[in-house]
C-alpha cells in the first residue's frame, strides 16, 4: 500500500547498482578520495573504506554465485573465492574512480596486500559476531534519536564500523 508509513533504513545494493563514478557530482569523488587521506594511522589496511570495498566485493560474489564467499571450506575453494572477490575489488575501486588513489594502489590494488584483504572477508564466511552487532546496533539507535528528536545532524550516508581496529567512518557515496 503506497500510502502506509513505512521507514526504510538499510536496502541491499547489488553490484550492478553501484553507480559509475562521472555520474556522481565532482564534490562527492572529492569527499570520498579526501577519505583516503586520512587512513588509520597504526595500521592502514584497518582504514574503513577499504573493508567497505571488500564487503561490496562480496556482496558482488554474491549476486553473481547465490551464496557468500567461504561457503566451501576446503582450501582450493577458499583461494578460488579470494581470488574472485578481489578481482571484483578492483572493479569497484575503478567504478569509484579511486583506482589512481596511491593509498589505493598501496592498499588494495597491490596484489598481495590486496588479495589478503581479500582472504580475509572469504574466511569469515558471512557471520555475524554479536558485539559487532551491539554497536552498530548502538550506533543506528542514536541516529533514530537524532531524527525522531529533530536535535544534532544525523549520518550523511553511510557508515563503517571496522571491529577489528575499532575505527568508524562516513561516507557519501
Amino acid at each position: 500500500d503506497p500510502a502506509s508509513p513505512t521507514l526504510s533504513i538499510l536496502k541491499p545494493t547489488s553490484f550492478e547498482n553501484i553507480p559509475n563514478f562521472d555520474t556522481i557530482q565532482a564534490d562527492a569523488r572529492d569527499d570520498l578520495q579526501s577519505a583516503m587521506f586520512d587512513p588509520y594511522e597504526t595500521d592502514p589496511i584497518q582504514t574503513p573504506l577499504l573493508w567497505w570495498i571488500a564487503l561490496r566485493a562480496c556482496d558482488a560474489f554474491y549476486d553473481r554465485h547465490e551464496h557468500y564467499p567461504g561457503k566451501h571450506e576446503q582450501e582450493l575453494a577458499l583461494e578460488s573465492d579470494a581470488n574472485e572477490v578481489y578481482k571484483f575489488m578492483t572493479q569497484i575501486a575503478t567504478n569509484l574512480g579511486l583506482s589512481e588513489c596511491d593509498f589505493i594502489k598501496e592498499h588494495l590494488l597491490d596484489s598481495s596486500k590486496g588479495k589478503d584483504l581479500a582472504r580475509e572477508v572469504v574466511r569469515y564466511d558471512e557471520a555475524e559476531i554479536h558485539n559487532i552487532a551491539a554497536v552498530v546496533g548502538g550506533v543506528a539507535s542514536q541516529e533514530a534519536v537524532k531524527l525522531i528528536t529533530g536535535q544534532y545532524v544525523p549520518f550523511d550516508d553511510t557508515y563503517v564500523y571496522n571491529g577489528i581496529a575499532s575505527t568508524a567512518g562516513v561516507y557519501r557515496f
